[in-house]
């Protein structure tokens, strides 16, 4: 199974999203559709998941892409 992160900015917890990006200055880009979303298998999405989470901006949940609506384009 494929996995992503669903993530949200702890000063805005109201608004989820699915990451695409993670940059280099810790800053989450939000994918828009499901070819933009970055897939991951368990162990590295929990991995990163924990490192996010760390910087303590943001709340991340591990996912399956399967239980999330995105658009296919």
């Amino acid at each position: 199974m494929i996995y992503c992160i669903f993530y949200c900015n702890l000063k805005d917890p109201t608004k989820w999203k699915v990451m695409k990006l993670h940059r280099s200055d810790g800053v989450l880009v939000a994918a828009k559709n499901r070819k933009e979303a970055q897939l991951f298998r368990f162990q590295h999405a929990v991995a990163l998941g924990r490192k996010i989470q760390d910087g303590g901006v943001y709340d991340v949940q591990v996912k399956a892409l399967s239980e999330l609506y995105l658009p296919e384009d």
